[in-house]
């Protein structure tokens, strides 16, 4: 275990696992065992389940991140806020996909895909704190329950980030149906239990959050909680497209966010789920234009 306060001025957490460090700018010394130039790198000398922790040092790392190892935690080593973060970037494919694992951990990065998603989650258990999804071709985040149905991406959690800037006619945070296979999605595999708090949405080219519209069982949106968001896009056509398909929405709460249109209506710009909840929310009107439907 790792104890004490401080190593290279960076705080050390007290964890069973091992702490371990990326900077893309240095290259470290053949002795220094637990220092990488990649995240990727990083990632396949965790080991899996232990509780590692990896400092990731400010800059760009143009990469195809893909996690495989259970209660691993990605941490910018410097905690900076929008274009400042430690950067994820990916000229083609993923920025991060996390397959099949459980208990991840994100903090302070931001996640851009130019040519696809930028994140893509399978795995039970995630939390995303003040990270940042970007695409110019796709969803920030995808919730896709691909080849394991033990894996939906179920009790995840996004929380103060920023979702933006996403060129995808879809949506920007988006929940898909699938499994077992990706050729055989039938089975309607998808994320339950899923937090999404205190995020900020703007810039996102369709809906900001969106079901992809398939018809087999279960429904979409079982147990979400969407409370405390900013959808800062001034008058959007739509900024929850969750009606479509088997989109039953039983226990998903829609609640305290605020929406910048002054008309926001309840069929175009709010499609709610079937039992889904609004209540306590704002349009841009303020404290005097509060949208609920129970």
């Amino acid at each position: 275990p790792h104890k004490g306060t401080t190593i290279d001025g960076n705080p050390v957490i007290q964890t069973p696992g091992s702490l371990l460090y990326v900077d893309g700018t240095r290259v470290a010394p053949a002795n220094w065992s637990n220092t990488f130039s990649t995240i990727q790198a990083a990632h396949n000398a965790a080991v899996s389940g232990r509780g590692d922790i990896i400092f990731i040092a400010p800059g760009t790392y143009s990469e195809n991140v893909v996690i495989t190892k259970n209660k691993l935690s990605l941490i910018a080593a410097v905690q900076s806020g929008n274009s400042k973060r430690v950067v994820v970037s990916a000229s083609t494919g993923k920025a991060l996909d996390v397959s099949q694992v459980t208990s991840f951990y994100a903090k302070g990065i931001s996640f851009y895909a130019a040519a696809a998603d930028a994140v893509v989650t399978d795995s039970e258990g995630s939390l995303f704190e003040d990270c940042d999804f970007r695409s110019d071709t796709g969803s920030g985040i995808v919730f896709f329950a691909d080849t394991n149905n033990s894996f939906t991406g179920s009790g995840t959690t996004i929380y103060r980030s920023l979702i933006r800037e996403c060129v995808s006619a879809v949506g920007a945070l988006l929940l898909k149906k699938g499994g077992p296979t990706a050729s055989d999605p039938g089975y309607g595999l998808q994320a339950t239990n899923v937090n999404i708090w205190e995020n900020q949405f703007y810039g996102n080219t369709g809906p900001d959050i969106a079901d992809d519209g398939g018809t087999e069982n279960p429904t979409y949106f079982h147990q979400w909680d969407i409370s405390g968001n900013k959808f800062m896009t001034k008058d959007k056509a739509t900024y929850l497209d969750m009606d479509t398909g088997n989109a039953g929405g039983t226990d998903c709460l829609i609640s305290g966010n605020w929406f910048n249109d002054a008309a926001l209506d309840l069929t175009n710009a709010i499609k709610l789920p079937t039992n889904g909840q609004l209540a306590g929310n704002f349009a841009k009107g303020g404290v005097g234009a509060i949208i609920n439907a129970v």
